[in-house]
């Protein structure tokens, strides 16, 4: 209260630096990652006293994540294009066995399988009608998928399923509504 009003704002810019989306997501997904066992390097450790057991494999890499992409009348063109970016980042970055892409309005209406090897990967619009993301967790459900996350990409303007599924989930915001029943929302801006 004692600072002019210019250099008290100067000062919140410097102390309360918002964090990209893109780190913030990327460390959740990060703390998914695997670290396997691989014969490639052997444990230094024991080699000395003839024994060879297998050393940490430096691949990064996580199991099944499943990426749903809303794709109601509310989405447009340069969302889609911001999601597909998100995607191919995630892949690159995070290394999962398997994606699945779901693309949902009030049902799913695409369910790609990608890998690594199939980067570039580019969204397509499937759906355009009205928004109910629930079917996403039914969908999923039904499919028998179990991944280790479900990252959302939305403008958060749905009906939420009543409860959480056993995954962890993470709600990618292009709107100001920031508040899900469950797992983490990041908030970010298509500009």
């Amino acid at each position: 209260g004692k600072l002019p009003g210019a250099l008290e704002r100067m000062v919140d810019e410097i102390i309360n630096v918002p964090t990209p989306w893109h780190d913030i997501l990327e460390r959740f997904m990060v703390s998914f990652r695997r670290d396997d066992l691989s014969w490639s390097r052997p444990n230094r450790r024991h080699i000395a006293s003839d024994i060879y057991i297998p050393g940490t494999s430096y691949v990064p890499e996580m199991g099944p994540v499943a990426l749903a992409i809303d794709t109601s009348g509310s989405i447009g063109q340069a969302e889609l294009d911001h999601f597909t970016g998100h995607v191919n980042r995630i892949i690159e970055d995070c290394r999962p066995e398997v994606v699945h892409v779901l693309y949902c309005d009030t049902a799913v209406a695409g369910h790609d399988i990608v890998t690594l090897d199939d980067l570039p990967y580019k969204a397509t619009m499937k759906g355009g009608g009205g928004t109910d993301l629930r079917e996403i967790f039914s969908h999923i459900d039904s499919e028998g998928i179990d991944p280790d996350v479900l990252v959302v990409l939305t403008d958060m303007y749905t009906p939420f399923p009543s409860e959480a599924p056993e995954y962890s989930t993470v709600w990618l915001s292009t709107s100001s509504v920031d508040t899900a029943p469950f797992g983490e929302v990041i908030h970010y801006e298509v500009v």
